[in-house]
């Protein structure tokens, strides 16, 4: 949640989750929550 004005989480997880997968990674909700809140570039080092 961007604390401001929406909970952009939902969004931002779909859009994440498509450009890991045109690398062959199924990026899934439980996948993605111990980095709820991370920066793109901190999860993509910790999935390399």
């Amino acid at each position: 949640m961007d604390g401001v004005l929406i909970n952009s989480e939902p969004l931002h997880f779909e859009t994440l989750a498509e450009v890991v997968r045109n690398y062959g990674f199924d990026y899934t909700e439980e996948i993605n929550l111990p980095f709820f809140g991370m920066r793109d570039i901190d999860v993509f080092k910790k999935l390399a």
